[in-house]
């Protein structure tokens, strides 16, 4: 990739406007616009306050990503939302469990709850299969 589109790209991926970022490195707006347009480059001192302000590494602006930045971003989000599933899910599916065992009552009120458990855990094992399937 180059070095125009590397510069494009961090600096949305950050979400800066070209005015932001100008201000924050003490650049003109014009510059950042002639840099991610390809009509000239960023000195070194430039391009090392840029990674600063990035957070990222003077090698990874210039040459690229070392990884994968919004592929990490979503693997991460991936993980946090089954760990939160990780407390949800078998929860609702032992809860669900118990209730049916321990429900031996046919009246109709049992026989609902009884109904809303057995779908409550259809559900978790279809959310479980969707996620197997869709993320892995």
């Amino acid at each position: 990739m180059k070095l125009s589109d590397q510069l494009k790209k961090y600096r949305l991926l950050n979400k800066l406007t070209q005015e932001d970022l100008a201000q924050q490195i003490h650049i003109t707006r014009q510059a950042i616009s002639r840099w991610e347009n390809d009509l000239s480059e960023p000195d070194l001192t430039t391009l090392k306050k840029m990674a600063d302000l990035y957070n990222i590494q003077l090698e990874e602006l210039v040459n690229g990503n070392i990884y994968d930045y919004e592929a990490k971003h979503n693997q991460l989000k991936f993980y946090y939302f089954l760990s939160i599933l990780s407390y949800i899910i078998p929860l609702g599916f032992i809860i669900s469990l118990y209730i049916i065992i321990s429900i031996r009552k046919k009246q109709i009120e049992y026989k609902i709850l009884k109904g809303v458990c057995i779908s409550r855990i259809l559900l978790t094992i279809s959310l479980f299969v969707f996620i197997l399937l869709n993320f892995m």
